[in-house]
């Protein structure tokens, strides 16, 4: 993720609960990624690198993502 964000980024640890497409059910140790930016294109691109590297290196059937416009500041 640094390489790709080298201004900073947040993550949150979390609980991820998830159904396989075999239908069972589980409760894993999840990560939240935070990620505040000028360019939501080009960081869109980013992630999905991330997440492309992700589920290969973690065997992941897939992983959430949400993206949304946001007026944010650091003061």
């Amino acid at each position: 993720v640094t390489p790709r964000f080298p201004e900073g980024y947040t993550v949150i640890e979390a609980t991820g609960h998830y159904r396989y497409k075999s239908g069972k059910v589980a409760a894993e140790p999840a990560r939240v990624l935070v990620i505040l930016t000028k360019a939501p294109n080009e960081a869109a691109q980013k992630v999905d690198e991330i997440v492309r590297i992700y589920k290969t290196r973690f065997r992941q059937e897939s992983v959430g993502r949400a993206q949304r416009i946001e007026c944010a500041t650091f003061d």
